[in-house]
């Protein structure tokens, strides 16, 4: 997973990362394991800034992958909270078309982390999420303290998604054929 890490913002950047790579997932649980999102974070060689964040996405149903990769010189924002916009290039919903534009910022990594996540449509705001998270060590009793407090999580999170497409779905809204598919 490093090498492939690395060798992808080489091919993507021109720039090998030099330092650690973190990487910010759901755990299997139980045997199951989905990812709508995985983050990567790949620091300077000193190991204390984020040079560059590869967001790769999971398409459910069709179980499809894409990175998105973004390096320091493409962020409009600061060091602390870096901001990337651009075209979207990867059909994730059926009810969102291709034709939208991507608003994401990242924090830097601390005691906290968030990643906000804004779909515009013409400029307009069509879908957002947020993911803020607070850093814990890895133990045997964090891990099972997760595995009580959130039993099954990855089952949950694609049954949720799947229940959101049903509801979309049953309110009428537009429906985009992937794009592979369209004539």
């Amino acid at each position: 997973l490093d090498k492939a890490v690395r060798d992808l913002v080489e091919q993507k950047t021109n720039k090998r990362p030099a330092g650690p790579i973190r990487m910010i997932c759901h755990l299997r649980y139980f045997g199951h394991n989905f990812n709508p999102a995985t983050f990567y974070y790949c620091y300077d060689s000193t190991g204390t800034g984020v040079e560059t964040i590869i967001v790769e996405i999971h398409n459910t149903p069709w179980g499809e992958v894409y990175c998105y990769v973004m390096d320091e010189a493409m962020s409009e924002g600061t060091k602390e909270e870096k901001r990337f916009r651009f075209p979207k290039a990867f059909h994730v919903s059926p009810f969102i078309d291709m034709t939208m534009d991507y608003d994401w910022a990242f924090s830097e990594p601390g005691e906290t982390l968030t990643v906000h996540m804004v779909d515009l449509d013409r400029g307009e705001k069509l879908f957002e999420a947020d993911l803020t998270l607070r850093r814990k060590e890895i133990t045997g009793p964090n891990l099972a303290l997760m595995l009580i407090k959130y039993p099954l999580m990855t089952v949950k999170v694609v049954a949720a998604i799947y229940w959101q497409a049903l509801r979309l779905w049953v309110k009428g809204a537009r429906f985009y054929t992937h794009p592979v598919k369209r004539t």
